[in-house]
């Protein structure tokens, strides 16, 4: 993304203009007498922190050591920095630049809200936000030192000194003018892209499993076009991707479908070189049997499913799957329009394992399934559940803890139940 080039971009040039502060400082230093050398010790000791400070940033941005720890050793070196630019300011008050001082302040606080508001609004641009504001404090603190040692101190400096302070400054001036140009193409550019590759984005999801405004953030965001299209079954899923898999750039689906995907070519590997948070993912969630390695396919959430009753129609404390085989409740009752869920639901119920294992199983589950169709009013689409529920034509069927949630919100006569 274009916001990391100009994050490492920035971090060079603030690890090259520490460096130049720093040799400057030593320069000014020993080309004065002891006389002349008065407030360089508190520089110093600001410079060296400034400089463990942003070895400190280099470390936390371009290694995977833990932020956290990070994050508080960035606070504590900027609040000791603070302190003693403080307390210079306070002993040499007469002979600093008060203005550059006033800049160098509000550069810092006006940092602390904008890198806040991004944290939270924009986090894919927080360490692009960051860094600019670092950039732009030091920035300034090299201009208030310059002016402190130039004028300030009223010594008289050389004529080649002066002209190599000019060529300095007119440098750091045109850099910060590149930059900003730099940064006006940034926000620019995500709106002239055209090619369709770079700009566009096809995703495949259930219906109901993204947020209204989730696609426009993300556009907004990253200036990419989402082409966003839904499905209600994951088997009417399977066989579209069989027929134009290639229209696909991001699908979402169960896991014991991918396997069949990836038997059947449809899916692309993984490169994990851009998956920075696929370190933090839950070891009980990666390496799953349909994709042992991740190569094809990263969790994108789980949940439990379960048994949902009316408490109106149903006695509170049922406590078997028998309300789904009940006759008292024929046509009251429902199945998600799920083989996998249906064939798993009715082996647990009939005292096997969560997926059959020989013909006698099958055929165990099959004759239950066949008592069970009787009775149901329907197989339902997880689209319909809420609707169905709520209105209290269903009383009772297996679902999905998401929709479960849902449905009770509207309807508090529902309890969810799991099962072991």
């Amino acid at each position: 993304m274009l916001s990391d080039i100009l994050t490492l971009t920035l971090y060079l040039i603030i690890n090259l203009l520490t460096i130049i502060l720093i040799g400057n400082l030593i320069f000014e230093y020993f080309s004065r007498d002891k006389t002349n050398r008065k407030g360089f010790n508190y520089l110093f000791i600001i410079c060296f922190f400034i400089l463990i400070f942003y070895i400190i940033e280099n470390i936390r941005f371009f290694t995977d050591i833990s932020k956290e720890f990070f994050w508080i050793l960035d606070f504590s070196f900027v609040s000791v920095i603070l302190f003693l630019i403080f307390l210079f300011s306070y002993a040499n008050w007469e002979k600093i630049n008060k203005s550059l001082l006033y800049l160098f302040v509000f550069t810092n606080f006006s940092a602390a809200i904008f890198e806040l508001f991004f944290k939270i609004r924009y986090p894919a641009l927080f360490d692009f936000v960051n860094v600019f504001f670092i950039f732009l404090g030091l920035l300034f603190f090299y201009f208030f030192i310059l002016d402190f040692l130039m004028i300030k101190n009223a010594i008289k400096e050389s004529k080649k000194t002066k002209q190599y302070h000019k060529k300095l400054l007119f440098y750091l001036v045109s850099c910060f003018l590149i930059f900003i140009i730099v940064l006006s193409l940034f926000y620019f550019i995500p709106y002239i892209q055209k090619s369709k590759f770079s700009g566009e984005l096809n995703i495949y999801n259930w219906d109901t499993y993204v947020a209204e405004d989730t696609i426009s953030n993300f556009e907004n965001i990253y200036g990419i076009k989402v082409n966003y299209k839904t499905f209600e079954d994951d088997n009417l899923m399977f066989e579209e991707l069989k027929l134009n898999s290639g229209e696909y750039d991001l699908v979402v689906g169960e896991g014991n479908l991918i396997k069949e995907m990836i038997k059947l070519d449809l899916l692309s590997e993984l490169n994990k070189k851009n998956l920075q948070n696929f370190k933090n993912l839950d070891e009980k969630f990666i390496n799953q049997n349909y994709d042992p390695q991740n190569k094809y396919s990263i969790p994108y959430m789980w949940g439990t499913t379960g048994l949902i009753i009316n408490t109106k129609y149903i006695p509170d404390n049922t406590d078997s799957w028998d309300v789904l085989w009940s006759n008292k409740y024929s046509g009251k009752i429902g199945l998600l329009l799920n083989s996998e869920e249906a064939v798993a639901l009715t082996s647990k119920y009939v005292g096997g394992p969560l997926m059959p294992q020989n013909n006698a199983q099958f055929e165990k589950i099959k004759e239950f399934l066949l008592l069970q169709k009787l009775l149901l009013k329907g197989y339902i689409l997880t689209a319909d559940l809420q609707d169905l529920l709520v209105s209290e034509e269903l009383w009772a069927l297996n679902i999905y803890n998401g929709n479960a949630v849902v449905a009770i919100a509207e309807n508090p006569n529902l309890k969810y139940i799991i099962y072991n």
